[in-house]
């Protein structure tokens, strides 16, 4: 029985020093927050920790504040996106999406965000075009062209 144990005891002990480590790391957060309530990079690690832990609805509350700090963070509209479609907030995950877009409109990855949440939203042909879009800017996105091709399919 003492084999058993000791077999166990590593791991117990290292999920008890993850969790501490992560109450830690968001108390510092915090700390850095509360002396200065516009340091955008604290609320977006701050925002990064609340989704790792599940804790979307809290997430999306620091990301909305570092897209408030700085508007023009292309990066931060992009994760506030993918929280709020996580929230099933599809139409402000759709204007965040956007908003990259307008920020850097050859940004394939926020293309290919765009076009997978209409898809979703089975709006086949908005998805088309987003994914046609993702293709313009890199030719070499084989992803694209494979959901590209399984779109043109589905719309016979």
């Amino acid at each position: 029985m003492i084999e058993t144990k000791a077999f166990f005891k590593p791991y117990g002990d290292s999920a008890a020093e993850e969790n501490e480590r992560l109450q830690k790391e968001e108390k510092e957060f915090r700390e850095a927050i509360r002396i200065n309530p516009n340091d955008a990079e604290a609320r977006s690690n701050l925002g990064i920790l609340l989704y790792k832990l599940a804790r979307y609805d809290e997430a999306e509350k620091e990301y909305e504040e570092v897209v408030r700090i700085n508007p023009g963070d292309a990066k931060a509209h992009s994760i506030l996106g993918f929280l709020l479609n996580r929230l099933t907030r599809y139409d402000d995950a759709e204007k965040e999406f956007r908003e990259v877009i307008r920020i850097n409109p050859n940004d394939a990855d926020a293309h290919t965000n765009l076009g997978i949440l209409l898809n979703d939203l089975k709006r086949y042909e908005e998805s088309v075009k987003e994914f046609r879009e993702v293709i313009r800017i890199d030719p070499n996105d084989a992803d694209a062209y494979t959901i590209l091709g399984k779109l043109l399919k589905d719309l016979k």
